[in-house]
């Protein structure tokens, strides 16, 4: 079985579809429209360029085309939760201050 890490720009011609079985990744879209239908979600999601969506993990995920479009798919976090990571992590231990009264 192939397997294939993000980041990874896909061409998807118009009507074309794509399975993702795993999830847990964001979904771009670069040129074209595409419209994202997942299991337990009851909408289906219509991304325009420059939009994005998160794949949830484990779910199973249909990507159509609607015509000739461009993909990307990014990490499997966001930058937004990589900052918040990386905002929320404890700084390097050093010694606490003592205040002698």
């Amino acid at each position: 079985m192939l397997r294939l890490s993000p980041p990874l720009t896909l061409k998807l011609a118009a009507g074309e579809l794509l399975a993702c079985p795993r999830g847990g990744v964001t979904l771009r879209v670069v040129s074209g429209c595409a419209w994202v239908t997942q299991r337990n979600d009851p909408d289906d999601h219509f991304l325009q360029p420059g939009q994005a969506f998160e794949l949830q993990p484990g779910a199973l995920t249909l990507i159509g085309a609607e015509q000739e479009t461009w993909l990307r798919l990014e990490s499997e976090r966001s930058w937004a939760a990589r900052l918040w990571q990386r905002l929320t992590r404890p700084a390097h231990s050093s010694p606490a201050a003592t205040v002698a009264v």
